[in-house]
């Protein structure tokens, strides 16, 4: 008997669910992924073609189409067992909806915010290298200066040579060193959250001129000694000596050693006075680039220094000249 009852009394417990389903706007609409674009915080970002893929509860069959709306105008429409389309977003800012349409003319929908970005970031000029002070051991200390902007946000900047480094997005600077007497390619790229990117690259080489090129006036002495950049250096405890270098570049510094009894200089930058730099160290030190200067564009320039003759301390140690060209 149990084999041949009547399944209706099953079936008629069925019913109001069945009846809900069959009348009821989509269930479970879903964002899966959106192809071609990057969330960032609350929005995403896209160079212009987006994909957007999504899933849906209600079976297929009971659904009438899918929608895609872009900012309040319906774009484009698929059938009910898609779940993906495709369409391309002009520059701005945007609001995407996906809308489900159940056979019973119900609906459901979900929104995203969108920014299309077509533009690559920006650099504010080509980035530059800057001597700065530090030991000249076997390298030659620098810095490396950038700006890069983008209207809606950067993602990453990176430096890509002469090797690969995350230098984030908010940083404006990085030292470094680099070898004496080779060329040395820094690169960059900015990213922006769209994924449009930029190159900007700058090339410098250090170069060294030893004390013997200096043009000299007062009295001076040569001091020889390995520890010295060339061997060799010069040395004077006479007040008003000077000595000048003259050379064609972007970057300038000046190499000294230093020690508990140094004295004063007198730096003049093309015939301008810059002040005066006191040498003494706690520590005796060798090969070392104390000031630095850095012009916007590389030119004929000349660094004269004046020792000042300090009382107690009159001595100075002059090792040569850095610059880059």
């Amino acid at each position: 008997a149990g084999q041949t009852e009547c399944p209706r009394n099953g079936l008629y417990a069925q019913l109001p669910s069945i009846r809900a389903i069959a009348g009821a706007a989509p269930m479970g609409l879903g964002l899966l992924r959106m192809s071609g674009a990057t969330r960032h915080g609350t929005l995403l970002f896209t160079r212009g073609l987006i994909r957007p893929l999504w899933s849906v509860g209600t079976p297929s069959a009971l659904i009438n189409r899918f929608e895609v709306w872009v900012d309040g105008r319906l774009t484009l429409a698929t059938p009910g067992w898609h779940r993906t389309a495709a369409l391309r977003l002009a520059p701005g800012g945007h609001t995407v909806t996906v809308r489900a349409l159940h056979l019973s003319g119900r609906s459901t929908s979900l929104t995203s915010k969108i920014v299309s970005d077509s533009n690559a970031p920006v650099f504010a000029g080509r980035p530059e290298v800057v001597l700065r002070p530090g030991s000249l051991n076997g390298s030659v200390p620098i810095r490396l200066h950038w700006t890069a902007t983008d209207v809606n946000g950067l993602a990453t900047v990176g430096l890509v040579r002469p090797t690969t480094v995350n230098l984030g997005t908010t940083a404006r600077s990085r030292n470094g060193t680099i070898t004496p007497g080779v060329p040395t390619t820094f690169g960059l790229r900015a990213v922006d959250r769209a994924g449009n990117s930029v190159n900007a690259s700058v090339t410098r080489t250090p170069v060294v001129l030893s004390e013997a090129v200096a043009q000299r006036s007062g009295t001076w002495r040569t001091l020889r000694d390995q520890r010295y950049l060339s061997g060799a250096a010069l040395g004077s405890t006479f007040a008003g000596s000077s000595a000048t270098f003259t050379f064609t570049g972007s970057s300038a510094a000046l190499a000294v050693g230093r020690g508990a009894q140094s004295g004063r200089l007198r730096i003049f930058v093309d015939g301008r006075d810059q002040g005066v730099l006191d040498l003494r160290s706690a520590q005796t030190i060798y090969r070392q680039a104390v000031w630095s200067r850095y012009w916007p564009a590389s030119g004929q320039h000349t660094v004269r220094v004046q020792v000042e003759g300090t009382v107690g301390r009159p001595g100075v140690v002059l090792d040569g000249l850095i610059y880059l060209k």
